[in-house]
């Protein structure tokens, strides 16, 4: 008798449609990843909520933060393939990814639970097919905004100017231009000497500090941020993990040092 009862359940379980599991990137908003390519090029990517099975995007290298326009579709459940197209409007490459199940370089999740939009994999490859690249991509950020309009939440009414303050703030201080850099903070801004939080009043106090505030290590922080695609709430915008705060214009307004 039990044994009819398991076979009559089981019968019902596999007459039972499957659910069909949600679409990726159907959520609005702003999919941010940042990788490599080649295993040693850094690059960010932005893909926007899927049409249908189409979906568009862009690319940039960390060393020159210049946009490139990407278009494309799934080509299967977890699979995408995004092509490049040069000035002219020709072919210039393809990526062909597919979103990861488990992370390969252990960095994000705990390899047992299946990752949904986390982790891209794949290859680049150039038109003329002379050129293939491993790509390795993970998710930093959904942003819930439209394009253009990823930083409104700090208050920004102008994406482009305050990218354009940030990166001249990140290359005055590699550069050593202590007087650029005390340009483009806005006062008072916070920060730490010899452990203790204080504040600089004006290019001065700040200058006086100079020093203590940009060590070798923080140095290498800044080094390491990519000054777009940034984050953003309510307090401001950051790059770094939080190691500089920006206001609404792009001026420095915090430093985590």
């Amino acid at each position: 008798m039990l044994r009819r009862f398991l076979l009559f359940l089981v019968s019902i379980l596999f007459a039972l449609p499957l659910a069909a599991s949600a679409p990726l990137l159907q959520d609005p908003g702003l999919y941010d990843y940042l990788g490599d390519l080649d295993g040693k090029t850094g690059i960010g990517l932005t893909l926007h909520r899927r049409a249908g099975d189409k979906v568009t995007g862009y690319y940039f290298y960390k060393r020159y933060l210049k946009d490139i326009p990407l278009s494309g579709e799934f080509t299967g459940e977890r699979d995408l393939e995004l092509r490049e197209m040069d000035a002219s409007g020709k072919l210039a490459g393809t990526f062909t990814l597919h979103f990861a199940e488990s992370d390969p370089k252990h960095r994000i999740g705990d390899g047992k639970t299946l990752l949904t939009v986390d982790v891209l994999t794949g290859t680049w490859t150039s038109a003329d097919q002379s050129k293939s690249y491993p790509v390795y991509l993970g998710l930093t950020t959904i942003v819930g905004a439209e394009e253009g309009k990823r930083y409104a939440v700090a208050g920004s009414t102008d994406d482009a100017s305050v990218e354009k303050s940030v990166q001249a703030f990140c290359a005055a201080v590699l550069k050593g231009d202590r007087n650029t850099v005390a340009g483009l903070v806005h006062y008072p801004a916070a920060f730490s000497v010899k452990g203790r939080r204080t504040k600089a009043r004006n290019d001065q106090e700040f200058l006086a500090d100079y020093d203590e505030i940009f060590t070798p290590r923080f140095l290498e922080k800044i080094r390491d941020a990519v000054p777009h695609n940034m984050f953003a709430n309510s307090e401001g915008i950051m790059i770094a993990d939080g190691a500089v705060w920006f206001d609404e214009k792009g001026r420095v307004k915090a430093l985590n040092n």
